[in-house]
């Protein structure tokens, strides 16, 4: 098969491959073979997180070039040549632990990844570039800003998921939100057949669009957007619930609050007042 060079990659070019291995060989041999592109391309694209390993019940990215695969393995590549060029975006590091650290995502920056590419998440980037162990213990939104925790190993991430399991950990969020609310609000909307809880304190307005504090008690998928919207007041800038492409999603997890699984003591981060959300004057574009 004719190998594709970098060149010869149509703008938009996807490719989609699943592979049962015949014989025992080199992973990055057999996908050249059946899929045409070459082993650069694909070396790029095993380390970003598009090339999946399944042997029995046991299913994983595979990044290194000179895995063997065996006799039945399956093999999948997930290739999207504009994902992968995709830059990543670059957190900041609010506080180091040896156990865990937590950072300022920017908004755009995904927290996990899909099955065509990790490269741009922020777990990847703290793997990288911060050289530890990255787990996910909590989520925000891809174009939702703010703090995030990462745990650096197994124990502090099961520390950590219970404390978020067993609502011991205090998630604030601020937003703008579209029209004028007054008064503050208990949502108590079951979200996907689940119990959804947030609570909305209403901080200034200025006419035409409010910021608010959401205090969210419960995690269910885009649970701040869905429940905005509900009561009729859709986040500034939300593309997906409000038709809104005006501005950036004017949302930010600002204040965060957890155990330190190491010494059990309670640790609180905040934002600094420079990096949280402000009201615009009509008329004024929100950055």
């Amino acid at each position: 098969m004719t190998h594709l060079t970098s060149n010869e990659l149509p703008p938009g070019y996807r490719l989609e491959l699943q592979l049962t291995v015949a014989n025992d060989e080199p992973a990055l041999a057999l996908l050249a073979t059946a899929s045409g592109l070459s082993k650069s391309r694909l070396k790029d694209a095993m380390t970003q997180g598009a090339v999946w390993h399944t042997r029995g019940n046991k299913k994983q990215r595979l990044r290194r070039a000179s895995s063997e695969v065996k006799t039945n393995d399956q093999l999948a590549l997930y290739y999207d040549a504009d994902i992968l060029a995709t830059p990543s975006l670059v957190p900041v590091l609010v506080h180091d632990h040896p156990q865990y650290s937590v950072w300022h995502k920017p908004a755009g920056m995904p927290a996990s990844g899909s099955r065509f590419s990790d490269h741009g998440t922020i777990y990847r980037w703290v793997e990288r570039e911060h050289r530890a162990p990255a787990q996910l213990v909590h989520r925000l939104d891809q174009y939702t800003a703010g703090l995030l925790v990462i745990a650096h190993g197994k124990g502090a991430a099961a520390q950590l998921a219970q404390q978020f399991a067993s609502r011991n950990v205090v998630k604030e969020y601020m937003a703008v939100i579209q029209g004028v609310m007054e008064t503050p609000c208990e949502i108590n909307q079951p979200l996907d057949e689940r119990t959804a809880v947030s609570f909305v304190t209403p901080l200034a307005n200025n006419g035409q669009q409010t910021l608010v504090r959401v205090d969210i008690q419960t995690g269910r998928k885009h649970q701040i957007r869905r429940h905005l919207l509900h009561i009729g007041h859709p986040l500034v800038g939300d593309r997906m619930y409000g038709n809104d492409a005006s501005v950036p999603l004017q949302l930010l997890a600002w204040h965060l609050a957890f155990d330190c699984p190491a010494t059990h003591e309670r640790q609180v981060f905040r934002l600094k007042a420079d990096q949280l959300l402000r009201l615009t004057q009509p008329g004024e574009r929100a950055s």
